[in-house]
């Protein structure tokens, strides 16, 4: 049985290219581990391209024809050739345009599957939550164990051990099981990483890891090691300064029309353990909010005017700075919407930006400098804190006179 032109090629790739390290031609495992890395055969850089060793096994074995592009780029770059030489592997006979797609095979993006993982009833797991967490991804993916066993090059036995806590999860099996199953951020990753070597045991949500989605658990990690919070608001109000009526119609209005009780109920459980780090003064919050977002009735006037008092207490306190950027000429608006700045030590920050579909953190220096700067310019731009009372009052004046 001839081979395929693609696993061809590919076979002649691995047999020219040696390690320098061994003299011998790569391994398919090695070969994986630096595509994902970012790492050429001839030590160059790339952009890292998440893959692992079952994808390059089935490509090499001529079991899989379809190539994404990603990976047909990431494949290119690490033997430095052009990707067009594996287009036309793939279809000989045929020239490849730069932008053709070769694509074949669906995708699955993990943000949707983590909105869902979150959405349905909690089930009771025992204490192996990494486990279960992996074992639903599995699920989300359509995979048995042993497809995603055989994708990664280890027995079934293993992956069902992963699963059920009675096999020793290797950090190298725990990083491809995770790029099997489309978790490529690298925060995401780690905090994984860091959950499998025992170092979020005591952390108030690792009872939640089996279920919640992974751009929460990353954000709520971050929070918990953090002394400072400056934020951006311009739709809502700060969620560690929301009431229970007002988050929980806020959250009914991301989910309209479908009224998603259970995913209310986890969503404010959540919030109101995170913001026990106000109430006690361990975490510090300099907010800045904008004027729409203090006066858009979200549950109505009378959860409104409850919010508005609540923040009025809250400026109060010691640890709290709350400013109001008034909707008027001459202020400071930034492109894009809210964000968050954590301090976690030391003039170390993370940014986290809230998204549709999935949220982001952000520790890139140039880029959460840019953050920095734009909340310092919001500051200059509201109200000063010590205003804050008195334009809350203004607010509630108009909305009981309904002139807002």
């Amino acid at each position: 049985m001839t081979s395929p032109p693609l696993a061809e090629r590919l076979n002649r790739l691995f047999a020219a290219t040696p390690n320098p390290e061994t003299g011998r031609p790569y391994k398919l495992r090695e070969a994986a581990r630096m595509i994902t890395a970012g790492k050429a055969a001839d030590g160059t850089d790339f952009p890292p391209t998440p893959i692992v060793v079952g994808y390059l096994s089935q490509l090499t074995s001529g079991q899989r024809s379809g190539l994404s592009l990603d990976k047909a780029l990431g494949i290119a770059w690490f033997f430095g050739i052009d990707v067009q030489e594996l287009a036309t592997a793939r279809h000989p006979g045929r020239t490849a345009a730069p932008d053709t797609r070769l694509t074949s095979e669906p995708t699955h993006p993990y943000p949707a599957s983590s909105v869902f993982l979150a959405h349905r009833p909690a089930e009771q797991v025992g204490p192996n939550r990494l486990g279960a967490r992996l074992r639903s991804m599995r699920d989300e993916h359509g995979l048995t164990a042993a497809e995603a066993a055989d994708a990664i090059g280890v027995d079934e036995s293993v992956v069902t051990g992963i699963e059920d806590g009675t096999a020793e999860l290797q950090p190298t099996d725990l990083e491809e099981l995770l790029l099997l199953y489309g978790v490529n951020d690298p925060y995401q990753r780690e905090l994984l990483a860091a959950v499998a070597r025992g170092e979020h045991d005591d952390a108030w949500w690792y009872d939640d890891v089996s279920r919640l989605p992974l751009w929460l658990l990353v954000n709520l990690a971050v929070e918990d090691g953090a002394e400072l919070l400056r934020s951006y608001n311009n739709d809502t109000v700060p969620a560690l300064l929301q009431t229970e009526r007002y988050a929980r119609a806020s959250r009914l209005a991301v989910h309209h029309p479908d009224p998603a009780p259970e995913q209310i109920d986890l969503a404010w459980r959540i919030l109101r353990r995170r913001q026990e780090r106000v109430l006690d003064g361990t975490l510090r919050i300099w907010a800045v909010v904008q004027e729409h977002a203090l006066l858009d009735p979200i549950g109505g006037p009378d959860v409104l005017l409850e919010q508005l008092a609540h923040l009025a207490e809250a400026a109060e306190r010691p640890h709290v700075a709350l400013q109001v950027n008034l909707t008027r000429d001459g202020r400071y608006r930034p492109r894009g919407g809210a964000f968050s700045l954590f301090g976690v030590g030391q003039g170390a920050d993370a940014v986290y930006v809230p998204q549709l579909v999935t949220d982001n953190m952000i520790t890139d220096p140039l880029q959460v400098a840019e953050y920095r700067m734009a909340h310092t310019r919001l500051s200059l731009s509201a109200e000063p804190a010590a205003r804050t009372p008195k334009v809350l009052a203004e607010f509630r004046r108009r909305i009981l006179d309904g002139t807002r």
